[in-house]
C-alpha cells in the first residue's frame, strides 16, 4: 500500500512539473511572438511604394504614426527636375554654398542601396529633395522615431540592416525593417570615409551657425546617436511622409 501511494504521489508531481513547464514554454512562445507581431514589417498604406523626380522606386515602412522611407534617398534631381550638382573634386567640395551631392569616393555603382551623400545645402533648398508629398524629417521627428521604439540604448540596433556592416556590427535585427545601412560621409574637406562602419543620415533642422542635427549608427554600438555636424558634410537622407 505504501509502495502504491508513493508511486502515484510521484506520478502527480511529475505530472506537476511537466504542466507547469509546458506553460512557462507556451507563455515565453506567446511572448516572443507578440513581440514579432509588434515589430512586423508593415507598408504605409495606400504608399507602398514610392518615385522620386528620377524614377527611382522606394519601398515604405510604417512606424508608429510615422510613413518612412525604407532606403536611403539617391536622387540627383530637386522635385521641379533642376538638377542637384555633382561634386567630385575636394576643394569644390569645400568651397561650395550651394547644394550639392556626391557618390562615396565618386562611384556611380554606390548608390543602389547606400544611396547618395548630400550636403546640407541641398536639405534646406526650396526646390524640394524628397519626392511630392514627402520631406527630410526635423530633429523632433527622428526623436518620435526612437522614441516609438523605445529600446533605450539598443535604438540602433533595431534600425541597423543585418548587411553593409562591417563585424561585430553589434546589436543589429532589423526588428523594424528600416534597412540602415553603413553608408559612410564625405567631410566637409572633402575626404570620404566610414563606409561599412558609420551610418549618418540629415535633419531638417538646424542646431549651431554652420551646423544641423544628425543621427548616426555605428558599427560597434546598437545606440543611435545625436550630433550636430557642419552643413558641409555630405550624409545619408531619408524622407518622411508630410
Amino acid at each position: 500500500m505504501f509502495k502504491s501511494n508513493t508511486m502515484k504521489a510521484s506520478k502527480i508531481f511529475a505530472r506537476t512539473i511537466l504542466g507547469t513547464l509546458v506553460l512557462l514554454a507556451l507563455g515565453s512562445s506567446m511572448a516572443c511572438r507578440k513581440e514579432t507581431v509588434q515589430l512586423v514589417y508593415k507598408p504605409c498604406p495606400g504608399a507602398e511604394l514610392v518615385r522620386d523626380v528620377d524614377d527611382n522606386a522606394y519601398p515604405t515602412l510604417q512606424i508608429g504614426d510615422q510613413c518612412w522611407l525604407r532606403e536611403n534617398l539617391r536622387t540627383s534631381r530637386y522635385r521641379n527636375g533642376e538638377d542637384i550638382p555633382v561634386i567630385e573634386e575636394d576643394s569644390l567640395w569645400l568651397s561650395t554654398s550651394a547644394g550639392a551631392f556626391s557618390f562615396y569616393t565618386n562611384d556611380p555603382d554606390q548608390d543602389t542601396l547606400e544611396g547618395m551623400l548630400y550636403n546640407h545645402f541641398a536639405i534646406s533648398d526650396n526646390r524640394g529633395l524628397c519626392p511630392t508629398g514627402w520631406h527630410v524629417p526635423t530633429d523632433d521627428e527622428w526623436t518620435t522615431l526612437q522614441e516609438y521604439i523605445s529600446r533605450g540604448d539598443k535604438d540602433g540596433g533595431s534600425l541597423k540592416d543585418t548587411l553593409g556592416w562591417d563585424f561585430p556590427n553589434a546589436g543589429a535585427a532589423n526588428l523594424m525593417g528600416y534597412r540602415a545601412r553603413a553608408a559612410g560621409f564625405r567631410a566637409a574637406t572633402g575626404g570620404f570615409g566610414g563606409q561599412g562602419i558609420h551610418g549618418f543620415w540629415w535633419s531638417a533642422t538646424q542646431a549651431d551657425p554652420g551646423k544641423a542635427w544628425t543621427r548616426q549608427l555605428n558599427y560597434a554600438s546598437t545606440s543611435m546617436f545625436r550630433n550636430a555636424n557642419f552643413l558641409l558634410f555630405g550624409m545619408s537622407v531619408r524622407c518622411v511622409k508630410d
